[in-house]
């Protein structure tokens, strides 16, 4: 099956690079308190105990933005997070690809499509994949600039505060999982929508994919309602979006774990 196959790619390569950044975060921190070891945290120097603990008292009296400004300095120095990016975008350019293709090709198996000039992927910007990229480095320094204010908050050694960062960095697994999920939907979904427009089809109708937990509303957007919507081609449905897991919308909320479909006519 084409999601399943494509999934376990993506999960591989972002699997593989979330590994790689953990060594290498790994060996940026050092594993003692050995002075060139704990350069990393120099900018908290001011709030270290002779015990080698932080103090929660101190810190406490700086204002929560100087915190994360500190914490977020700290976090942007362990790594060069724009190589981050363009390591993860090398790795996942040719998956793109291939999903896309996939999707396209989905779309002239179940509609019989002959003889069509298909639709190339052509860059990553055909499914926003840059801006997604940025994303994933982003949320990675985010978190571990969370583990600074809060350990330093707690009170915690430089040690402590060291492996609660790498084991942040280890624990990636679900979160690879929905990675490669959501690249591989996003992908074979423009495919297939590149694919039936190219064909000529005129309309589309978004249908919501029974499910233990459907979109209702009740905790977030709903997609119930927009079952059986038709619209025009190049429209946008009422929420917004011009197929499920449109790449060109910006709300996490009605992409992540959507699992609606198309079907076109209008012929």
């Amino acid at each position: 099956m084409a999601v399943q196959k494509n999934e376990r790619l993506f999960e591989a390569a972002v699997s593989k690079h979330f590994a790689d950044q953990q060594a290498a975060i790994a060996a940026a921190l050092g594993n003692t308190v050995k002075a060139d070891a704990s350069d990393v945290f120099s900018e908290l120097s001011e709030y270290l105990l002779p015990d080698g603990t932080f103090d929660p008292d101190l810190w406490a009296q700086l204002p929560e933005i100087e915190q994360q400004r500190l914490a977020d300095a700290i976090a942007a120095g362990l790594l060069d997070w724009n190589k981050e990016a363009e390591k993860l975008m090398g790795l996942f350019n040719p998956l793109w690809r291939k999903t896309y293709d996939d999707g396209a090709a989905l779309s002239e198996e179940n509609y019989g499509l002959t003889s069509l000039d298909r639709p190339e992927f052509v860059s990553s910007a055909k499914i926003n994949g840059g801006k997604r990229i940025v994303g994933i480095e982003r949320t990675t320094r985010d978190k571990i600039a969370d583990i600074i204010v809060r350990g330093v908050s707690e009170g915690l050694s430089q040690i402590s505060l060291r492996e609660s960062i790498q084991d942040t960095m280890g624990a990636t697994k679900a979160r690879a999982k929905l990675i490669a999920r959501q690249e591989t939907m996003t992908a074979l979904a423009t495919g297939q929508f590149d694919t039936m427009k190219a064909a000529g089809a005129k309309t589309k109708t978004w249908h919501h994919r029974p499910q233990k937990n459907p979109r209702d509303g009740s905790h977030g957007p709903n997609h119930v309602i927009l079952d059986g919507e038709t619209v025009a081609i190049d429209a946008k449905f009422s929420n917004g979006l011009r197929y499920p897991r449109d790449p060109n919308d910006p709300r996490p909320e009605e992409l992540i774990n959507c699992r609606c479909y198309l079907t076109y006519g209008g012929f």
